[in-house]
């Protein structure tokens, strides 16, 4: 048998590229507050993602036991942030989950006493595509306190009350308590994808354009209204909008 392939040294794969984040994000519309058009994690941050060298066995597992000023520090090198206490209970409120049975979340109920990877619940994702916000491990929220933060939800520790705080000291560490990160969608895409997007070659391009159809399309077709055309190019315009 004969196999032939061909391959290009220069076609990485958007998981090498700046912005191979663009695969985790879920857009999420404007609600009451002020809350406009946001991005958000679809996992909770992983040991694969937070640490440079993390243990093989926990890449994909939740990464916990890091403080509210670490996770607000990984964020920030990302130009991403925490959400607020308000921005994660919008969510809670307005998106539905795919089942809200038993076994669709790792909770105390289910007996496991450990995080799980990210998504391996498919009945506990949100329609607008996040996962485990009900379960898993608890997620640090931003607040205006300069010494106390809380972390929200449920985890594998907790009955599934997904309207539980913990306050908590802002250099408090917890087993079961990690983060998930967002960004306004406007403000990241003209800062962080825009001045990148002509860097990426032919085959990350596509990769992203992919990602981001999965985005719900009247809410793609506003957000891209309320971009800037002297900052985003029409090729990063027509990925959002087509």
């Amino acid at each position: 048998m004969l196999v032939v392939g061909a391959c290009s040294r220069n076609e990485q794969p958007l998981a090498n590229s700046e912005l191979a984040i663009i695969e985790s994000l879920c857009l999420t519309p404007p609600a009451a507050n002020n809350i406009d058009y946001m991005l958000w994690g679809k996992f909770e941050v992983s040991n694969f993602e937070f640490h440079s060298s993390p243990d093989v066995e926990l890449a994909d597992i939740p990464v916990v036991m890091v403080d509210f000023h670490q996770a607000q520090q990984w964020c920030e090198e990302r130009g991403l942030r925490l959400p607020t206490e308000g921005e994660w209970l919008m969510v809670i409120s307005n998106a539905e989950m795919a089942s809200s049975k038993a076994g669709a979340r790792n909770d105390i109920d289910l007996e496991i006493n450990r995080p799980l990877p990210g998504g391996v619940f498919e009945r506990g994702r949100l329609e607008w595509g996040m996962y485990d916000m009900y379960s898993n491990v608890r997620e640090w929220v931003s607040t205006d306190s300069q010494t106390h933060a809380i972390a929200v939800g449920a985890s594998f520790a907790s009955r599934s009350d997904v309207y539980q705080q913990l306050e908590m000291n802002k250099s408090d560490r917890a087993v079961d308590v990690g983060f998930r990160y967002v960004a306004d969608a406007v403000e990241y895409i003209e800062q962080q994808i825009a001045p990148r997007w002509n860097s990426m070659n032919a085959t990350q391009r596509q990769q992203a354009r992919l990602a981001i159809g999965e985005w719900k399309k009247d809410w793609r077709l506003a957000l891209a209204a309320k971009l800037d055309t002297n900052i985003v190019d029409k090729d990063l315009l027509l990925a959002i909008t087509q």
